[in-house]
């Protein structure tokens, strides 16, 4: 990421360490068939964020190097779309092909 990890923050960054601009992440989501009712997916997204904000389950992940970010469903399809054009534009930049 752009930040160095709590857990380990005398590691610099890609980016400090001499690669300009190199932002690679890991992130988790859930996901719903398309049919899923608005209101079902409204109740899953707050018991999930309601969870994930609890100061025991935020120190868990946190021990693992990770930050909870408990997103809206819209939030979420944002992100996808910009680390999808992100990831587009780097295919392209470097002529990848898919392999049949």
């Amino acid at each position: 990421t752009r930040e160095r990890s709590a857990v380990t923050p005398e590691l610099p960054t890609i980016d400090e360490a001499g690669l300009p601009g190199y932002e690679m992440s890991t992130w988790y989501g859930l996901f719903v068939q398309g049919a899923t009712p608005r209101g079902v997916i409204a109740r899953l997204q707050e018991e999930v964020a309601q969870i994930l904000n609890q100061p025991a389950m935020k120190e868990r992940i946190a021990a693992d190097g990770m930050t909870v970010v408990a997103s809206t469903p819209g939030q979420f399809a944002l992100f996808l779309a910009r680390e999808s054009g992100k990831y587009t534009r780097i295919i392209e930049a470097a002529g990848i092909k898919a392999i049949d």
